[in-house]
Parts: structure tokens; sequence; C-alpha cells
């Protein structure tokens, strides 16, 4: 390891609180080896999570990260980090540029890592040794006013993208490159460049925090909206997403979704606003026919018993637990979801029975079978109770 002799002697014996930046462990103390690990392990993290998400491991490159974590455990490998010759003098200069700047070293790796292409995960030098990442994320931190926090934010907004894109397209998320880019106009010459993107979206965040606006719920109904516009494309760039375009949900639609008590479940059944609930309540367990392959997004109505509506007027019924007896059907609502939101979608509750005290609390027909399982009018079958 070619490091600078004169500066890591004098590292060595200071508190770890002292050292300015991470120094490898040859000329280190004990204490001292903690901030290259640190380092090193920030690296891996994002190198990892970023690379899984945008399913960039398609072709037959190994990525840098794969050879200091254990593919089957997810766990980091410490003794392999600590014996790596991945440090250099130059590396560390570099890494000493970022922390004099007060930039988050975590958000350097993040930016970085979105402007890279697939080539660049195969070495580490190769993906975090970018002097002009280096320059573009200290314009950024600039622009937010020196704040790491508000940088944080930009990286939320980035990993919540990458998120929904396989939630709401079922594949991940490939950003160009390029579409990051800005001409710096700060700069007579012109040719001076910046993560444009990211001061866009540094700005978004400010404006839905000024207006109170949901984040994630303004960035859900946007995918929605280009979704349906191109029901053929596999991707929604990100750059569609940051930019003022007519995709952008109504504020006011926005406000009506956030104060919808039937938001939570509406979400999770994949269910549009406009759905109506006219009888209070949904059969726990619901899900649409399973020979019905239409967009859920077109239902308009679900009744009670399970029963739902397109906005033509075709009517169906659905699924749902306890379903050998419509009497013996639970109700859902928005105040009990969270009770049976995990065992929504297990298979053997659709034939089973409920519990006696889910049926004496949440019955949609309450009052025909007793504690006994047998039924108050004396007549019918008589129900075993399942037990929990």
């Amino acid at each position: 390891m070619r490091v600078n002799d004169t500066y890591a002697r004098r590292l060595v014996g200071q508190s770890s609180t002292s050292v300015p930046w991470p120094v490898y462990p040859v000329y280190a103390s004990e204490n001292e080896c903690s901030f290259i690990d640190e380092y090193f392990r920030i690296m891996l993290s994002v190198s990892s999570e970023i690379w899984q998400k945008h399913e960039k491991g398609i072709g037959f490159l190994r990525p840098w990260h794969d050879e200091y974590i254990d593919t089957d455990t997810r766990q980091y490998n410490v003794a392999k980090m600590k014996e790596a010759d991945w440090y250099d003098e130059e590396m560390l200069k570099f890494l000493r540029v970022i922390h004099d700047w007060g930039v988050s070293f975590r958000v350097y790796c993040y930016f970085t890592c979105f402007y890279s292409d697939y080539s660049n995960w195969e070495t580490v030098e190769g993906l975090y040794y970018r002097p002009q990442c280096r320059n573009w994320t200290h314009k950024v931190f600039e622009y937010v006013k020196e704040s790491n926090e508000y940088l944080d934010k930009v990286v939320g907004f980035l990993s919540m993208y990458m998120d929904m894109h396989v939630e709401k397209c079922g594949y991940g998320a490939i950003v160009n490159p390029n579409s990051l880019l800005e001409t710096d106009k700060k700069w007579k010459k012109g040719t001076a460049k910046k993560f444009g993107l990211y001061h866009r979206i540094a700005d978004r965040i400010y404006f839905f925090e000024k207006k109170d606006i949901d984040q994630a719920l303004w960035m859900s109904q946007k995918f929605d909206n280009i979704i349906k516009a191109f029901k053929d494309n596999k991707y929604v760039h990100l750059k569609t997403i940051v930019n003022r375009n007519s995709f952008d949900p109504s504020f006011d639609e926005i406000k009506e979704i956030a104060n919808d008590e039937w938001r939570e479940i509406r979400t999770f059944l994949s269910l549009s606003i406009d759905c109506d609930f006219p009888d209070g309540m949904i059969p726990v367990g619901w899900k649409p026919a399973a020979d019905d392959f239409d967009d859920k997004n077109k239902i308009v109505s679900i009744d009670k018993d399970g029963y739902y509506y397109y906005s033509d007027g075709t009517q169906r019924r659905g699924n749902r637990h306890y379903f050998s007896n419509k009497y013996l059907a639970l109700g859902c609502t928005p105040e009990n979801f969270e009770k049976f939101k995990n065992s929504w979608d297990k298979k053997s509750l659709v034939m089973s029975t409920p519990t006696w005290e889910d049926y004496e609390k949440y019955a949609v027909y309450p009052g025909k079978w007793d504690m006994e399982g047998e039924p108050t009018n004396g007549r019918g079958k008589s129900v075993k109770w399942r037990k929990r």
C-alpha cells in the first residue's frame, strides 16, 4: 500500500475521534482502523443496494462488492475488508477532499452510482474514483446551502424512485447517466457540467415540504399517470418523474387521497381512488375472481359480500376468507384493517372458519351462531370455530 508514511506515522497513537479520514490498517492503530472499515462498509452497502435495485446484474459481469459480501447471508466479510489492497495514495487524497468539504460520503456514493454505467461496477476504483462526480456532488451540496440533511432527502427521493419502479413496473430502474447532467451556466466557457437533476429534486422536495404534500403519494400517483399513458413502456424514467409535465397529479387530487380513510386498503389491493365501498366494509381476504385478469384500477365498487363492479356495469363475485358460507364472512374496515393485513393472502383461510372472538366482533352478519357454534335460531348446521 502506497500511503504517505509521514502522515501515517503522525496518526499512530491518536484517538479515533481525532482522525480526520480513514487510514489503511498497516499504518494505523486498532482504533483508527474503524474509520477505513466505516468508509468501506458505506461503499459496499450503497454499491450492492443500487446494483440489486437496478437489476444491473443481468450480464456476466461480477460486481466488485460480491468479493466482500457473503452472498448467502448478505454479511460483510470483515476479515477480507481489512486485507483489501484497494487504497492507494491518490484514493486517500481523493476521499480526504470529500471529508474536508463536509459532504456526506454516503450521499457521494449514491450520486456516483446513479451516474455509473454497467461496466463501472467491475472495480471499486471504477465505481467510486470519479473526480468529476465528486465536484458535481459538491455543487449540489452548495446548492442546498451545505445541508447534508437535505442531501439525505435527495438520496431518499432516489431510493423511493427505485423501489417504486420495481413495485409499479415489475422491473428495476435504469437511469441514463447523461440525463442527470446539465450545463453549469455559472461558468462562462459553457463546458462545465453539474448534477442538474439532483438540483431539481432538491427544489421539488423543498416545494413539497412548503405545501405539506405527501412526497410518496405524489410520486405514486405520477407513476400511475405515466404508466396509464404509456402502457407498453417497461420503464418510467427518473427525469420524467422529476420534471414538471402533464403527468403531475393535481394538488387537490393528492389532498383528496391523503385524507381518504380507505387509502391504505386501496394501496394494498391496488384499487383506485374512484372505487366506492357502499356498505362501509369489504369481506376480509377479498380478492378479484381467480379468472379475472382485468385491471383492478377499473373496479368502481365492492360490497360487503365481495361482489365488485366495473365502470361498464360488469359484476363479478370476488374471493374472500371463509368462502364456504356467506354468513361466516368478517367485515374489514379502515379501523380494523391492520389486524387482518398480514393474513390477507393466507390461502388456508379461504375454506376455513373464523375464531369465535373474531366472528363475535367483526361478522358481516352477526348473531347467526353462538359461542359453541350452534345456530341461534335452532335451525341449520352448526360450525366449529377455528382456534387461534
